[in-house]
């Protein structure tokens, strides 16, 4: 900022100087060394942003303060398809006979779509084909192979 006032005070004071003086051979020095003091005015801050090994962020003053906040919010949409997807999962399974299930996702940073197993607790014991009926309706649901889904049923 400081050099764009140095820019600003460089050409008011060749305008200044261009009506003060008379026209004549001096006028023509003047003017050519208030020329060069223009250009070196304007190239001073680019010079200084090569050796700065040009660091937009710095020149812009641009700061990345609200992506925390972002993430909190991905965060917290994450949470809620995880809860949907728990929640659409009981209800299929009480569609098909199996009630009172409580699923449990374990996934990637709380990312439906990088889901690593699913937990299907029962409170009673369950029989090899309503496991694999289970695994089926979770695999439909859910992006997850059969070995990462347990069923475990409490007698």
């Amino acid at each position: 900022m400081s050099w764009v006032l140095g820019i600003v005070g460089v050409i008011l004071l060749s305008v200044l100087v261009d009506i003060i003086l008379p026209n004549g051979q001096m006028n023509k020095y003047i003017k050519g060394i208030f020329a060069i003091l223009f250009i070196y005015m304007l190239l001073t801050p680019i010079v200084s942003l090569v050796k700065n090994n040009l660091d937009i962020n710095n020149l812009l003053h641009f700061e990345v303060s609200g992506y925390e906040e972002n993430t909190a919010y991905i965060q917290s949409i994450n949470t809620d398809r995880l809860n949907y997807t728990k929640d659409l999962i009981v209800k299929v399974l009480e569609v098909n006979g199996i009630n009172d299930a409580n699923i449990v996702i374990f996934s990637a940073a709380n990312n439906i779509n990088l889901v690593d197993y699913v937990v299907v607790e029962l409170p009673y014991a369950t029989s090899q084909a309503q496991e694999e009926q289970i695994k089926t309706i979770i695999m439909r649901l859910v992006d997850v192979k059969s070995e990462g889904i347990r069923v475990l049923g409490y007698p």
